[in-house]
């Protein structure tokens, strides 16, 4: 056999397990849920029936929030999402407040008011209060 043919048949052998075992990363990587927003017991960001799946979202979660009257999450103690999208459809507002840090591990993916004709309105308030857009 050829030395040509013989680096290139290396080449290619080389190259199919390159792409076997990356798929298998990628696939192994966790998948990010979506948590939506319901308000439906108080504005307490950390109370889990205020959820769609009834728990607090985590960093592997991204948080749909479409809801800005008196049931609109607070934030007033450290917490943490995936992406964050405040406004998606309709009108949603988002309060941090009371020195309280949002970190979205998603982050410059996250967005106000996201489709056309939504609002997005986040309210970050009080000393030392943040989102910060990067990793958990």
């Amino acid at each position: 056999m050829h030395t040509s043919l013989k680096r290139d048949l290396f080449r290619s052998a080389a190259i199919a397990r390159f792409l076997v075992l990356g798929s298998a990363a990628l696939a192994a990587s966790p998948a990010f849920g979506q948590d939506t927003w319901t308000g439906a017991t108080s504005n307490d960001w950390f109370t889990g029936t205020n959820w769609a799946d009834g728990t607090v979202p985590t960093a592997t979660d991204n948080v749909v929030i479409n809801i800005s009257d008196a049931s609109a999450p607070v934030i007033n103690a450290n917490a943490v999402s995936g992406t964050v999208d405040v406004g998606a459809a309709g009108t949603g507002q988002l309060i941090i407040a009371s020195g309280a840090t949002l970190t979205s591990s998603g982050g410059p993916q996250s967005r106000l008011g996201v489709n056309a004709g939504a609002t997005g309105i986040a309210i970050v308030t009080g000393n030392g209060s943040r989102w910060n857009l990067g990793h958990a």
